[in-house]
């Protein structure tokens, strides 16, 4: 987001008090109901105590007054998109991108649209578009990592798994990809050392990716063992306990 807030506004979020944020933001749109800076304060109150109802509505109360508010159309893009809205937040981030200055968030949520849509290389794009614009999250760096994986460009998105990983180096997510790309490229140590990091961060979160990675290295029984000792397990976790019983002969 591009537009600035009030400060008290600001220092009341930044405290953790949103309805106080959002008071002081009320209060100065008595005095000029048309204040984008007041306006932008009350989404910011809104979306902080996740009522994305009103966020929204102070969105659309924006774009009424200019309709080519390029932060207002990338938030309620995403807000659209995040309802499972997925037309009209495509058409919204559409328009964003295409304003002056176009927010680098606009670009990583279309990013997000054409990479869920399998148009990867779009995606690409625009997710790199954003990374220009100084959009520099781990989110974004993740997400492009997920991109140029399903690609087949897995260097590539290694190298932005480790970016990602500067910026928040306890995203379990992260490291759990990060590991997973060392296990598919025979980096076994690395997997394990990415792992055993997430393991000290948040117990057993990584389960499946160390089973997996140690049924790849020849430990199949305590790959099993593993996925045995957990009281339950998703999908994917179930699959792979079948494969490994399969493997070991054991119904």
């Amino acid at each position: 987001m591009t537009q600035a807030i009030p400060a008290v506004c600001k220092e009341a979020l930044q405290a953790g008090d949103p309805d106080r944020a959002l008071q002081l933001a009320i209060e100065l749109l008595h005095g000029n109901k048309e204040d984008p800076a007041a306006l932008a304060a009350c989404y910011e109150a809104y979306r902080a105590k996740g009522d994305g109802a009103n966020a929204a509505k102070v969105l659309e109360v924006v774009l009424k007054l200019k309709a080519d508010t390029p932060w207002a159309l990338a938030e309620l893009g995403t807000l659209h998109w995040d309802s499972g809205r997925r037309e009209q937040a495509e058409q919204l981030l559409r328009q964003a991108v295409e304003s002056a200055p176009a927010p680098g968030r606009a670009h990583a949520m279309l990013g997000l649209v054409f990479s869920e849509l399998n148009r990867l290389a779009a995606g690409e794009w625009h997710f790199r578009r954003a990374l220009a614009l100084g959009e520099q999250t781990p989110t974004l760096w993740l997400q492009l990592g997920l991109n140029l994986a399903r690609q087949e460009r897995g260097e590539a998105a290694a190298d932005c798994y480790a970016e990602a990983l500067k910026l928040a180096p306890r995203d379990i997510q992260t490291l759990g990809h990060a590991a997973k790309h060392a296990e598919v490229t025979g980096e076994f140590a690395e997997a394990r050392r990415l792992l055993d990091r997430a393991d000290l961060l948040q117990p057993g979160a990584t389960n499946l990716l160390r089973a997996t990675l140690l049924a790849r290295t020849g430990k199949a029984k305590r790959a099993l063992a593993l996925l045995d000792s957990r009281p339950s397990l998703n999908g994917d976790g179930l699959l792979e306990r079948g494969k490994l019983r399969d493997r070991l002969g054991d119904a």
